[in-house]
Formats: structure tokens, sequence, C-alpha cells
């Protein structure tokens, strides 16, 4: 079986590699694809593409080695069955993003992937995003200051720069700066949706959200639900009424998931699975609670519990070849593996 990971980010928006560095993480870690889905924004993607390019071109030329690495702190052999010395893979970047969007007061977030990103029209909607964003960052810039900490717009593109900024920047900066000691704290005690200094800003619905992936050609999935705290019903609702907008599936193992979440999550899938394009996911064998590999900043995710059940989900294409030929990962053939965790 091979592995795909589809949600990634990288430092456009609040991951710590460079797209180009994500290339050769996933190709050390023997996976075949990666999407790349940073919020809001679709500017990595051509450098990981020719990054990908360059990767697959050097593997063609025979320039690229078996296989020797493994897991981080495990002496397990890599995902999907492969094993050391095996030859490695051609590898996809897949092109996605993550749209912040808000349902009844909620942050609720869609990834797209496959996407037409080039297209006149989504390119316009994702300049809108940012300069919504920039507003928003202004604001709550001030309401820093107000409180005490130096800080302003032009001093987080300083330190972050070619990023979409997002929390997670402020809440580094702060870390960095000694105004925290951790960056959970800055979301306590300033940024959280909750927090004193916090300012939302204009978002889509999430069903605008799926329309606009949808337009573009890509495959809309709804990211991490747990992390919404919505009663049963209310995600039933949601789950639902996303379905009927176009929502292909979602994302159902996840690293902070209790048991009962992932069975929720199940649940809901298989529930909803005939107005889905993929049926209801479950579990690899390669299920022992460790990422596969960790592309975000040092910190973001935190292990599950040792023998708790993994971070991994698979959904499976249904038999009736639900995506068009195009839209194939290459090399997976009906198994597509997700997993992450992103705030």
């Amino acid at each position: 079986m091979n592995i795909v990971d589809l949600h990634v980010h990288s430092n456009k928006s609040d991951g710590s590699m460079s797209p180009s560095q994500l290339v050769g993480l996933a190709a050390e870690k023997g996976l075949c694809a990666f999407a790349l889905t940073d919020h809001d924004t679709t500017e990595g993607i051509p450098e990981a593409m020719e990054a990908a390019r360059r990767y697959n071109d050097a593997l063609a030329q025979g320039m690229i080695p078996a296989l020797s690495n493994k897991l981080p702190g495990k002496d397990a052999a890599l995902p999907g069955g492969r094993q050391k010395g095996m030859p490695p893979l051609p590898l996809e970047v897949i092109p996605g993003i993550e749209f912040s969007t808000e349902y009844q007061g909620k942050d609720i977030h869609i990834l797209g992937l496959y996407i037409d990103c080039e297209a006149p029209f989504f390119k316009a909607q994702i300049q809108d995003f940012v300069d919504s964003r920039i507003l928003r960052n202004r604001k709550m810039c001030a309401n820093l200051q107000d409180a005490g900490i130096d800080i302003s717009y032009e001093k987080l593109l300083e330190a972050y720069p070619g990023s979409v900024i997002t929390r997670g920047h402020y809440a580094r900066y702060m870390l960095d700066h000694g105004y925290v000691k951790s960056m959970p704290e800055a979301f306590e005690k300033y940024i959280g949706d909750h927090a004193k200094c916090y300012v939302p800003r204009e978002k889509v619905t999430p069903s605008q959200a799926i329309h606009l992936i949808l337009k573009a050609k890509g495959l809309p999935i709804l990211a991490h639900p747990p992390l919404y705290h919505m009663g049963d019903a209310e995600l039933d609702t949601l789950v639902s009424l996303l379905a009927e907008d176009g929502l292909i599936g979602i994302e159902a193992i996840y690293s902070t998931y209790q048991p009962s979440d992932e069975r929720q999550m199940r649940s809901l899938a298989k529930k909803y699975q005939r107005r889905f394009r993929f049926s209801w996911s479950h579990q690899t064998e390669f299920g022992n609670g460790q990422r596969i590999w960790q592309p975000t900043r040092s910190g973001r995710h935190t292990p599950a519990a040792k023998n708790a059940p993994g971070t991994i989900s698979v959904f499976k294409c249904g038999s009736q070849a639900a995506r068009p030929p195009r839209r194939q990962i290459k090399n997976t053939g009906k198994d597509i593996i997700i997993h992450g965790r992103d705030r």
C-alpha cells in the first residue's frame, strides 16, 4: 500500500518548512503524494510542484538512492509496508487549500484537493481572502499593542516573510519575544476565539467554500470535525447540509481524537457514504499513535498515547470510479490516506 498525506501546511501559511523542503521530507519518508493545503493561499504550490518535478527527473535518471530512513524514534519500517532498500516512488504534489469558514459562529475548515489554482476567478477570490486577513491583522495588532505587546503587522511580515499571517504566527512571535511561555498561552490570554485581543474576520460559509472548490474542479473535504465542539445532532445536520452541497469526505482519524471521536466520524461517513464520492473511513494497520511525518512547527502536534488508535484514515474510493482519471492520485490505486492536525 502506498502512502499519501492530504493535509500539509508550508511556511506560506503556518507550517515551518518551505514547499521545497516538504517535497524533500515527503520523498525521504517514502510518500508517493502529498497535498499542500495552506490556509487560504495557494502561493506555495508552484514551488512545491517544481521541486517535485526536479525530484522525479532525478529519480528517472537513477540519481535517488533506495529508501533507508525510518519513522522518528521508532524501529518500525517505513509506512505502507515499504521496507528499507526498496526503490523510492515518484512523488506527486496535489494542489490544495484549507479554507477557514464560518457556520453559526464556529470556525469550520474545508479542505480543497486537486483545485485549479490558476483559474482567474479562483485567484480573485483568494485575493479577497488575503485582503480580509490584512484588515483583521492590523486590528488585532492594535489590540495587542493596547495590551502592552510591541507588535505590528509590519513586524510580523518581517519576521515571517512570504507567509499568510495567521494566529499561529502571532503566538510564535509572542513566544520568541518573551511575552508568553508557550504558544497555547498566547491563544488562551490574547488571541484565542474568546480572548481579549481576538478580532474575527469576514469569512465565507462552508457551503460557499465547497461551491468554490467544486467550481475550481476540486474535491471538498470537511477537516477535523470534533475540533468544532458541536453536539451530535448539530454536527450531523452540518454534514448533511454539506453533503447536499457536494462534500465528498470527512477527516475521520486525527491526532487529537479520542476513540469515541473516531467512532463518531466513521459512523457519520458511513451514514452519508451514498452522498459522498468516498465511502466510510477506516483505520489501516499502521495505527500506532505516531504521525508518519511532521511537516509543521515543533510542538504543534501531540502524538497519541501509546497503544492508542492511530492518526491515519483511509477513504476508500467507490467501485464506480467517482473521480475522473485526471484527478486520480498516481501510484495509490484506491487507497487514500489522510491525517493531520491544524489550528
